[in-house]
C-alpha cells in the first residue's frame, strides 16, 4: 500500500537526494522517489563540493530529510522507501 503523502490538509514532504550526474544508482533512487505523489525532491550534485564528497562520496545515492536530518542510504527499494516516508510523516 502506497502512502498518500499529499492531501489538502498536509504539506508535501521535501527531501534532498544527494548524488552525482551520470550515476545510474542515483537515477534509480530518483525514479523510486518520483513514484510518490506529494514528495518534492531536490537533487544535490556532490561532485563540486569537497565537504559533500567527503560525507556522501561512497554512500550515494542518499535521501535526506532536511527537517529531521534523517537519511536513507542506498541500497533501498520501494518498500524501504515507503517505511522511511511513513516514519517521517508519523513524527
Amino acid at each position: 500500500m502506497r502512502l498518500n503523502l499529499h492531501s489538502q490538509t498536509s504539506r508535501p514532504i521535501r527531501l534532498e537526494l544527494y548524488g552525482t550526474y551520470g550515476c545510474h544508482l542515483c537515477d534509480e533512487a530518483e525514479a523510486l522517489c518520483r513514484a510518490h505523489p506529494g514528495l518534492e525532491l531536490r537533487k544535490i550534485d556532490i561532485a563540486d563540493d569537497a565537504d559533500l564528497m567527503e560525507r556522501y562520496g561512497i554512500r550515494i545515492p542518499v535521501l535526506r530529510d532536511p527537517a529531521s536530518e534523517l537519511e536513507l542510504g542506498w541500497p533501498f527499494d520501494a518498500a524501504t522507501l515507503q517505511t522511511f516516508l511513513q516514519n517521517l510523516t508519523s513524527e
